[in-house]
């Protein structure tokens, strides 16, 4: 389903529809007897879809626990899509391109998917899929009692100036820090930024480069998050020579992609948050869809 407002639609009314379609979508992932992997994948992505919109929101309504129910319905999910994420990080690195030992690559193999088994046992327990959705259909439920009428073009592009304002401050921070945490916490920040100015569309086509850089950004991020994960993750099960083979291979591969994503991050958070600001409501004022508020 489209994640953008409709041409010649409110904000407010966008937002509203892209958000109960978000919860909706999330909720019918997880409504199968039994989860499939891609299933518990396409329900994270439909909350933190759902987490960008009440976002937007946070400069003209209140939202009454839903960023809370929504964290906590993602991370009721987060082992099992972790588990995954970490067999995918695995068979990078043991590519053509950059190859471990092949017995350092069946130990890892071996090990994510004993891991695999006991995390899905342990969210079979503890009914994590049943409460996420409980979590979930609780914020959808709350939707109709919560006042839109504040809601207008101009606290949605001061949320996204918001969301670029803590971005850049983010990735500062990550700029002078080695801490892989600084690292997440910028990839997060531009997770918000780049949804944000998906939710507008092509509306600004001027913006649409941006939205793509934002993108690959994250790809980046996100890989070298994983391979963080899986080193710390698998080190204690592999003897040391592997070890060592895998922490060599990791911090090689994460190096160069903290370099490229930060090399492309400081053309797209060049300009100061008020002049961007300024250009994101300059180009919408111009642009014929929305209401205008």
């Amino acid at each position: 389903m489209p994640f953008t407002l409709k041409a010649n639609e409110s904000d407010r009314k966008g937002l509203e529809r892209v958000l109960r379609k978000q919860l909706k979508a999330a909720m019918a992932e997880l409504a199968t007897a039994k989860i499939a992997d891609e299933q518990i994948h396409e329900a994270r992505k439909h909350i933190k879809k759902a987490r960008a919109v009440i976002l937007l929101l946070r400069t003209s309504m209140r939202t009454p626990r839903a960023r809370t129910r929504l964290r906590h319905a993602a991370r009721l999910l987060s082992p099992m899509r972790d588990a995954q994420a970490l067999i995918k990080a695995t068979d990078e690195l043991c590519g053509t391109k950059r190859r471990l030992p092949a017995g350092t690559c069946a130990a890892i193999h071996r090990h994510l998917k004993k891991r695999g088994t006991i995390v899905r046992r342990s969210a079979d327990r503890h009914k994590a899929v049943q409460r996420s959705r409980g979590a979930l259909g609780e914020v959808r439920r709350s939707l109709s009692s919560w006042d839109w009428s504040d809601v207008g073009r101009r606290h949605v592009d001061a949320a996204i100036q918001q969301s670029y304002r803590e971005a850049r401050r983010a990735m500062k921070r990550a700029e002078k820090s080695v801490d892989p945490t600084e690292l997440h916490t910028f990839r997060k920040r531009v997770k918000a930024l780049w949804y944000g100015l998906r939710l507008l569309g092509r509306h600004p086509p001027a913006l649409h480069s941006e939205v793509l850089q934002l993108e690959r950004i994250e790809e980046l991020l996100g890989e070298a998050h994983n391979l963080f994960v899986l080193q710390t993750k698998t080190l204690a099960s592999l003897d040391r020579d592997q070890s060592a083979s895998l922490a060599k291979h990791v911090e090689q591969r994460r190096a160069q992609l903290r370099r490229r994503a930060l090399a492309q991050s400081r053309r797209i958070f060049a300009a100061r948050p008020k002049h961007f600001g300024a250009r994101l409501r300059t180009l919408r004022t111009h642009d014929t869809s929305g209401d205008g508020q």
